[in-house]
């Protein structure tokens, strides 16, 4: 089975919005955001470039990366906020080469799209199953443009070299509230640590500490963002004993302090109320 057949999505919420000039502000979500232009202009900044949103375009964002929102006068735009986590642990952005902007091969359809996730889903806490599906059957092909897009930065269609990994992928997801060693990592696969590691760093991309720590923090603002439980609890539920210790861990890879960052998820404004 490749990978992406493993796909599971979760549609958080959307709308069809109007913004102005209140759309200024900063965001570090712990959810991917998918925007279709209709009218107006804005812009976001993303890994330290500005980029300008314009009318009959598709915009996304993955999730838990920094993101900085700008309107000058009005934009009018449909949007969602979904995850996409794979059986492994992966979400479809850590193999998919990310293209944030993305010219639609059909502006009417990439609307129609949208607005009927609209339709099934905005301001619905617990759509039918059958609508349900269906907008996540509209939110697949909207995302299959940019997968197709990726061409050949597109890792999914290389599978083999993550196959090895897939149970030891799921096996840190499940497990970040407890210690994760390369040493014990590797022992699972019975492999030799410098092998482990190499294999995992080519397949993966980064080394199994960096994909360690990128798990226990996501799931960190996960947490924080969605939940009301103390700093402490939420630092060790992602395997830190000593909650200073998380904070200082969290500062260095968000530039917030958790109890900011909770802050600033109970401050900005959701894009229905925008």
């Amino acid at each position: 089975m490749r990978l992406f057949e493993t796909l599971n999505f979760g549609i958080i919420e959307c709308g069809h919005t109007t913004v102005t000039q209140w759309w200024n502000y900063r965001q570090f979500n712990p959810f991917s955001k998918l925007y279709f232009i209709e009218s107006g202009a804005a812009r976001f900044q993303l890994d330290g470039g500005w980029i300008p949103l314009r009318p009959g375009r598709l915009y996304l964002v993955p999730s838990h990366r920094p993101i900085e929102l700008a309107c000058d006068g009005a934009m009018t735009h449909h949007w969602v906020h979904f995850s996409c986590e794979l059986a492994a642990g992966l979400t479809l952005f850590d193999l998919l080469g990310h293209i944030p902007e993305l010219t639609p091969p059909s502006a009417a359809e990439a609307k129609r799209l949208m607005s009927r996730i609209t339709v099934l889903c905005g301001g619905r806490r617990n759509p039918a199953e059958a609508d349900l599906l269906e907008a996540q059957g509209c939110l697949r092909i909207l995302l299959a443009w940019f997968l197709r897009a990726a061409g050949g930065r597109n890792r999914l269609l290389q599978p083999e070299a993550i196959q090895p990994f897939q149970e030891l992928l799921r096996h840190i997801h499940e497990n970040l509230d407890r210690p994760l060693s390369g040493t014990e990592l590797a022992r699972r696969l019975h492999w030799h640590p410098h092998y482990f590691i190499g294999r995992f760093s080519r397949a993966v991309g980064i080394t199994p500490r960096q994909y360690v720590l990128r798990k226990r923090m996501e799931r960190a603002r996960q947490l924080l963002w969605a939940g009301t439980d103390p700093v402490k609890a939420v630092a060790a539920a992602v395997g830190y004993d000593d909650p200073a210790h998380f904070t200082r861990r969290f500062r260095k890879e968000t530039g917030m302090t958790p109890a900011r960052y909770r802050k600033l998820s109970r401050e900005a404004p959701g894009e229905k109320s925008r």
